[in-house]
């Protein structure tokens, strides 16, 4: 006795009662059955289908609702599935073999039975559906998943980039015009405020930042690098950025470290934000006492193996119940709520560094007692290297051409950015030249213009600073020879929101020299430009 058999003749026995909707007892039937089920009525379209068809019905993308049987398979079938709709079998099941089409236009085999069913007061046909080759519909429905997924992801990267330059934009602004304004003519009381603004806006870059970190981290969309780097030289940069807010609290902030070798190949920036989190919210949940960053390192047996760096930040602080320990490296979790109300913060920060610790191959941990305070450990197995220090590189901003008279065109379609970038080049006593979007630059060139460098913002109307870049970089067949050389090699340094990896990485594939994050630092724009020019300078003596 076929599955479908067994089902009408336990139907048959059990009767169910007319209802308005689908008789419950037969759809309590249905629901179970492990094979695609559907009810059709005479019009051939369909009053119940249960778990299994309704995935069936997403796949190949139709409604079993509002749809007739013939729109789910192939057109070789109707004909075939319409005689069987005719015959007037009774309640024994017949049988036919027919093609499933998919949403992605292929045809997967199924064995469809059809026999005639009473439902409620109506007549109408029980319909199964079982795939000729369940492993195959498997797998062909995965990767058709998988695919979604990958476009979902896509989606995903495409709108936190976005997202990202919309932010930082306004961002940048806000925040270069605040140190603008800190070194006016101001009086105590607005020196005050001032300073109280600043605060706050960096506050809120700091959670901005935290935010799109966590977003990326859920899309997927983080990626470590590996390059040789001085784990010292980021203890000691993250150390001293937080010595002011450790000492204005009147705590200690130290650093053990038992190193025999400080270079290693991984990626700073990520182990860098890690201890940046850490040492942040050791110092916000300690009043009393202080925070110690320790720092260690395994031996190497072999001379290739690796090295096993384990970075540790104790504080004196609130401490973390032992019930609440294996809930804080979850996203938005905090100890208790009092803590959210009482020290701030989204709970995002101990996610992200245990995501980011587990991504770059390691592992975190945490041992606390509450009233006595925390320890977060995170090891990390690293390749040890050498590397040369390039001596001129770390003197380069001493003997950098000034800015002094150099003509530098800036793209930016942002009024508050353009007047920031244009303040702090007449700082430098640079000439500057605005445009408000990428065809604007191109208009400006083509008056035969000659500058020095373009700061150029990737987001613009009308013409992005990408396309501007490559047309920029085409040759133009009414130019000379020279004209073409100096629109082929002009330093092109462009202003991003986009802080992803592969948005850097577009940019240097269309032409621009480098490529600055926002929110920008005037000292980073600046020292750019002059590592520019002088590349430019010494291309051109060369």
């Amino acid at each position: 006795m076929s599955l479908l058999s067994a089902v009408l003749d336990r139907l048959r026995r059990k009767p169910a009662p007319s209802l308005s909707g689908p008789p419950l007892v037969v759809a309590q039937v249905l629901e179970r059955l492990p094979l695609a089920a559907v009810v059709i009525d005479g019009a051939g379209r369909g009053v119940f289908s249960n778990q299994a068809a309704r995935r069936l019905a997403v796949w190949a993308k139709v409604s079993w609702s509002d749809a007739t049987l013939h729109s789910l398979f192939s057109p070789d079938d109707h004909l075939k599935l319409a005689a069987l709709l005719e015959k007037d079998d009774g309640p024994v099941p017949v049988e036919m073999e027919a093609r499933i089409v998919g949403d992605d236009g292929r045809n997967l085999p199924h064995r469809v039975s059809l026999s005639r069913f009473m439902w409620g007061e109506k007549e109408g046909h029980l319909i199964s559906l079982q795939a000729s080759a369940p492993e195959a519909v498997k797998l062909q429905m995965a990767l058709q998943q998988a695919r979604k997924f990958q476009q979902i992801s896509a989606n995903q990267s495409s709108f936190l980039a976005s997202m990202s330059h919309e932010i930082r934009t306004p961002l940048n602004g806000m925040l270069g015009m605040i140190d603008l304004l800190m070194f006016t003519g101001l009086t105590p009381k607005q020196q005050m405020y001032v300073s109280s603004l600043k605060k706050s806006s960096d506050n809120l870059h700091g959670q901005i930042n935290t935010v799109l970190d966590y977003s990326k981290i859920e899309a997927g969309l983080v990626e470590t690098e590996r390059v040789p780097f001085d784990i010292g030289e980021v203890l000691r940069s993250v150390i001293d950025a937080f010595s002011p807010l450790a000492s204005r609290k009147g705590l200690t902030l130290v650093l053990d470290q038992s190193l025999g070798h400080t270079r290693y190949l991984g990626d700073p920036h990520q182990i860098g934000k890690v201890l940046n989190n850490l040492i942040s919210n050791a110092l916000k949940f300690t009043s009393r006492g202080g925070v110690c960053v320790a720092a260690s390192a395994s031996a190497p047996k072999l001379k290739h193996e690796t090295t096993r760096l384990t970075v540790s930040v104790t504080d004196t602080g609130i401490g973390v119940p032992v019930s609440q320990q294996s809930r804080i490296f979850k996203s938005f979790a905090q100890a208790s709520p009092s803590v959210g109300r009482d020290y701030g913060g989204s709970g995002l920060g101990l996610f992200i560094s245990e995501q980011l610790v587990t991504l770059m191959g390691g592992e975190m941990s945490v041992t606390s007692e509450p009233e006595k305070g925390s320890t977060f450990t995170f090891w990390l197995d690293l390749q040890s290297c050498v590397f040369e220090t390039n001596v001129a590189a770390a003197a380069a901003p001493v003997f950098l051409r000034p800015l002094a008279g150099a003509r530098i065109l800036v793209a930016e379609d942002d009024m508050t950015n353009r007047m920031l970038l244009e303040a702090w080049l007449a700082e430098a006593s640079a000439v500057v030249v605005c445009c408000s979007d990428g065809q604007q630059v191109l208009d400006e060139l083509a008056k035969g213009s000659f500058f020095d460098a373009i700061l150029m913002d990737i987001s613009m109307p009308k013409l992005d600073g990408l396309e501007a870049t490559r047309r920029i970089r085409r040759p133009g067949l009414q130019d000379s020879p020279e004209r073409q050389q100096f629109l082929a090699n002009i330093p092109i340094v462009g202003i991003s929101g986009h802080v992803f990896t592969e948005d850097v990485a577009r940019c240097l594939r269309a032409g621009m020299t480098s490529c600055l994050p926002k929110p920008l630092s005037r000292s980073d724009m600046l020292q750019a430009l002059t590592s520019v020019l002088a590349s430019y300078a010494d291309d051109v003596q060369a």
